[in-house]
């Protein structure tokens, strides 16, 4: 196993970097925790509550589109859910 410290420099932009990905991640995570609750097995599915396209919701999923708070919001609320937020400090 390759540990990170071998291909991860640590410096303040990485460390930034690291703690966006891992929100877009989470956020992420929370989308098809809604869609599962929903009851909504496939982006298609989710595209069609959403009234965009499915390549617009494989997009916003995939991290290749920004996920505005806004749109997470909006994808949230079309599956039954919001979202709560929480501020925890950063751990080394």
């Amino acid at each position: 196993m390759i540990a990170m410290s071998s291909w991860f420099e640590v410096t303040p932009e990485n460390e930034s970097m690291l703690s966006e990905e891992r929100l877009i991640l989470a956020c992420t995570e929370l989308v098809y925790e809604a869609m599962d609750g929903a009851g909504v097995e496939t982006k298609q599915q989710l595209a069609e509550l959403l009234g965009v396209s499915k390549n617009e919701v494989g997009q916003r999923l995939s991290g290749r589109r920004n996920l505005t708070i806004k749109t997470l919001a909006a994808m949230l609320h079309s599956l039954g859910s919001e979202a709560q937020v929480s501020l925890r400090p950063i751990t080394p």
